[in-house]
């Protein structure tokens, strides 16, 4: 018995059946690769799903699919370390998308979470809450997210900034931004009222391409203050917590006093405010 396997384009080939019982009984799990006879191949090609059904196989794309018992693997793609380094190093060099410092201290999480409730998810901006604590860790990142859609993180060393999420400052560090990333470092002033804040700002002055918008809120002593006219002067824009909104005004009438304040406005206020100059960065950027 003899059958013949022809395909459009290629030349007919007679193949005696009995011998393709033999090649297949002799290796059951035999692979049909460029070293395999040519009316192997030829035969492969032609009859494709029929003859492994002859046998009692799958075809042979089926079984490479599922890799059960074949010598050659399915071809990948590439390395998935190699692409996701790629991916990384492609976020990390981004720097130009709105920063949103927000620094408060004593009753700044009634601000908080008034300006988080506000603001949507897909804002495309990266809100900072600098909150000068230096005796008890913060709890901060773990009450916030009741209160926004985006994710919030407790900042680590090196940790990738990207907009669309709410960034907490831990306790007794300074924090910098540098090639995109946040880094800790150890208190500068470790005695006396912190300056976080305006460390972390004039850090943004000098690091980050995005457009820079810096909100002081309710707390005491005037951590910030000092960094203001900075971010004006970068084109930057700066907001202070109105005084009859705070429950501690101190924080947000020093930095009324530098006369650097763009804008003075209740913590609803301030999340529309927000929400208006990341729509115009965002047009900015389109056109």
């Amino acid at each position: 018995m003899e059958r013949k396997v022809s395909r459009k384009n290629q030349t007919q080939v007679t193949l005696p059946a009995a011998d393709l019982c033999a090649c297949y009984r002799t290796d059951p799990r035999h692979t049909i690769d460029e070293t395999s006879e040519p009316w192997l191949r030829a035969f492969q090609v032609a009859s494709g799903k029929r003859f492994w059904r002859l046998f009692g196989r799958v075809r042979l794309e089926d079984r490479l699919q599922r890799g059960d018992g074949m010598h050659k693997a399915p071809r990948q793609l590439g390395p998935p370390k190699q692409a996701n380094a790629l991916m990384k190093n492609h976020r990390a060099m981004r720097k130009d998308f709105p920063v949103v410092c927000v620094g408060g201290s004593a009753g700044g999480l009634d601000a908080y979470i008034r300006l988080l409730k506000n603001l949507p998810a897909d804002l495309g901006v990266a809100i900072v809450i600098v909150n000068h604590i230096t005796r008890f860790p913060t709890q901060l990142h773990t009450i916030l997210p009741k209160y926004t859609a985006m994710p919030v993180d407790l900042i680590s060393d090196r940790l990738l900034i990207e907009p669309n999420r709410v960034f907490i400052i831990p306790e007794n560090r300074d924090l910098h931004a540098e090639g995109g990333e946040f880094q800790l470092r150890p208190i500068s002033k470790p005695r006396g009222w912190p300056d976080v804040i305006t460390v972390f700002l004039h850090s943004l002055i000098a690091h980050w391409d995005g457009k820079l918008i810096a909100v002081i809120v309710s707390g005491y002593d005037g951590d910030g203050a000092d960094a203001l006219c900075g971010i004006q002067q970068v084109g930057g824009i700066t907001i202070a917590q109105k005084l009859d909104t705070a429950k501690q005004p101190d924080m947000p009438e020093s930095a009324i006093a530098t006369g650097c304040i763009d804008w003075v406005l209740s913590p609803e206020d301030i999340a529309q405010t927000i929400r208006r100059i990341a729509r115009q960065e965002v047009q900015t950027g389109v056109t």
